[in-house]
């Protein structure tokens, strides 16, 4: 038996429950089982593993959409962009930040600083400016990295770290008890993305957006965020898989966090009522750049716990899921709003073999729309058969 097989046998023998954490097992597991390619192709191994005992259904890649301040081209982000367009957004007026370490003479030449940043419970975002030394020839980069990159607060909250190395350094320095990948409310999971915003040759300098999603773990609301990288990687590969250059340095940032930012404030609303009694909508609020709704409910399962292993495994390759469509939702003045471009934090639904589904959603209603009563509709196609309309009436609490 190899190791799929023994995996597959294995999880189809457990009842898996569906807790709130659930979706971060899935992706805990897949960490350690390829660590280095995670964030290239975390979409790609999520589906490929959840054949061994659900099905994962997700949106395309894609994070924040900061208006003219910040543009993600694998986003559209409607709700962000009129967030920012109502002022939430700090432009910062900080210093370049130079390297601690000296050995190198173009770590030396090297600076960065924060241009902007945007937090809420779910997003993160900095606009980076990197000034970079006059030898480099900026028409030939495609892309820039901070591999080994840490964030965190003035609690010690790890908000990001993709480096083991990094993350184990952080640890000990700190006397903090956390394991690499396993996370919780003080080491915040993030699905992320990176990109060149702006060029300014004339300058030497080069902007690059880093944007942070998560939903199951809130960002915190912190005072002050401390951002330290010791590499800079340079690529010509628009993919960023190949190593042009790594600058080695010693880059800290003491950041103020906006009171905006730290002040937020989240809409919380309960269920009115129902059109299915079957669904149990398990969260719904709205925050400064978007709205966010989960459900779930007991489906048809795929498997009785008493096939083989090729038995299981053709079930659920045939086995017509469940679908979500159709989802927007209503305010009190008929405006509409509707789901977001996102990824896997923002948009998705879980389907295990047992039946246990579970969907949740982002839409781009913010908090200067959200009234007192709002109005979710949605439709279900259960199993390609037959086709249900769902209204669920919410009330803020």
């Amino acid at each position: 038996m190899d190791r799929f097989e023994e995996k597959l046998k294995d999880s189809l023998t457990k009842k898996i429950k569906l807790p709130n954490e659930y979706k971060y097992i899935i992706r805990n597991a897949l960490y350690k089982e390829n660590e280095e390619k995670r964030r290239r192709h975390r979409f790609i191994k999520i589906l490929a593993m959840s054949c061994t005992f659900l099905l994962l259904i997700t949106s395309v890649v894609g994070a924040v959409n900061l208006s003219r301040y910040i543009y993600n081209y694998y986003s559209d982000n409607k709700g962000m962009d009129e967030a920012i367009k109502e002022g939430y957004i700090d432009e910062s007026n900080m210093e370049y930040v130079a390297s601690s370490n000296v050995e190198e003479i173009e770590a030396v030449n090297t600076e960065i600083k924060i241009k902007d940043m945007l937090m809420d419970d779910h997003n993160l975002s900095f606009t980076f400016s990197v000034k970079l030394d006059e030898n480099i020839d900026m028409n030939k980069i495609n892309t820039i990295t901070f591999p080994d990159m840490i964030i965190y607060d003035e609690n010690n909250t790890l908000i990001y770290c993709d480096s083991r190395d990094r993350f184990n350094e952080f640890c000990t320095n700190n006397n903090l008890q956390y394991e690499f990948s396993q996370n919780s409310d003080n080491y915040i999971a993030n699905e992320q993305s990176s990109y060149i915003k702006d060029r300014y040759p004339e300058l030497s300098t080069i902007d690059v957006v880093y944007n942070f999603n998560t939903m199951v773990y809130s960002y915190p609301k912190c005072k002050k965020l401390y951002i330290d990288l010791k590499k800079i990687n340079i690529s010509e590969s628009e993919a960023g898989d190949s190593i042009g250059k790594i600058i080695n340095g010693e880059w800290k940032i003491d950041y103020d966090v906006s009171e905006k930012f730290y002040n937020r404030e989240t809409l919380m609303y309960n269920v009115k009522s129902c059109s299915d009694e079957r669904l149990n909508i398990t969260e719904a609020y709205v925050t400064e750049t978007g709205m966010v709704y989960d459900f779930t409910f007991k489906d048809e399962p795929m498997l009785d716990g008493s096939e083989t292993v090729e038995e299981s495994r053709e079930k659920i390759l045939n086995f017509p899921i469940s679908t979500v469509f159709d989802e927007y939702v209503e305010n009190e003045n008929g405006e509409k709003f509707y789901h977001v471009q996102g990824n896997m934090e923002s948009s998705g639904t879980i389907y295990s073999a047992y039946g246990d589904f579970e969907h949740w959603q982002t839409f781009d209603l913010i908090k200067s729309k959200a009234t007192n009563k709002l109005t979710l509709y949605f439709s279900i196609s259960f199993h390609g058969h037959t086709t249900e309309n769902v209204v669920v009436e919410l009330e803020k609490r």
